[in-house]
Parts: structure tokens; sequence; C-alpha cells
């Protein structure tokens, strides 16, 4: 299953975004078809983790595509 931000790039753990137009960056992509989150996906289905840069806690999305307020900014630099 492939997640994608409202403006249609694909969604990929460790992506910088903005949410509400705060830093941010994608946590991880519960996709069903990943063995390795198969618990948390049957726990609480499938979408994208969000952690706020300096903030508290994480926003689960199940929809993301539909969250205009996610906004895809770069891909994290691979290692």
């Amino acid at each position: 299953m492939v997640f994608r931000y409202h403006s249609g790039e694909e969604i990929q753990a460790g992506d910088r975004v903005r949410l509400d137009g705060r830093p941010a960056q994608i946590e991880f992509v519960a996709d069903p078809d990943a063995a390795q989150l198969s618990l948390y996906v049957a726990e609480y289905g499938a979408g994208v983790m969000v952690a706020e840069n300096g903030a508290p806690g994480q926003v689960f999305f199940s929809e993301p595509e539909a969250e205009e307020d996610l906004e895809f900014v770069e891909r994290a630099p691979e290692v």
C-alpha cells in the first residue's frame, strides 16, 4: 500500500514535512503489507505517524492524502 501527501508525492519514513505549518518528520509508515509493523497495523490500522520537531507526542493519520495541513518538504538525507 502506498500513502501519498495531498500534493501527490509518496510518503516515506524520515520525510521532512510541515504539519499545520510547523516542522515535523514522518516517523514510520504503517503499511499492512510490511511484516515489521503487522502488530501495529492489526491494533491501529494502516497510516503514517508524524512527530513535530520539539513537540511532545505524535500524530497518526490513517488517510494522510486527505490532510491538507500535512505538507511534504524534502526527503531525509540517505546515510
